[in-house]
């Protein structure tokens, strides 16, 4: 393999697990939003607004990441066809 290979194969597996990467921490994002959101109901006063706040705030940016992983995805698989 020459040297001037290897940046090419390089770059072609980071944008394959990119996009797999950021599906991924979406859906952790996403789970943990589901899990804080489950514990409202224990907390009270200023813990219980920051975490209502945090549970939307995770929520939205999950789902952004798993979005954002699957069209990035679907857009390589396409670009390689």
């Amino acid at each position: 393999m020459e040297p001037e290979e290897q940046p090419t194969d390089n770059s072609a597996w980071k944008n394959k697990a990119r996009p797999a990467i950021y599906a991924m921490a979406g859906f952790y994002l996403a789970y943990l939003s589901y899990q804080m959101f489950k514990q409202i109901s224990v907390t009270s006063g200023s813990e219980q607004t920051m975490m209502i706040v945090f549970s939307i705030l995770f929520a939205v940016i999950g789902v952004g990441g798993i979005l954002f992983g699957l069209m990035a995805g679907y857009k390589n698989t396409k670009d390689r066809k």
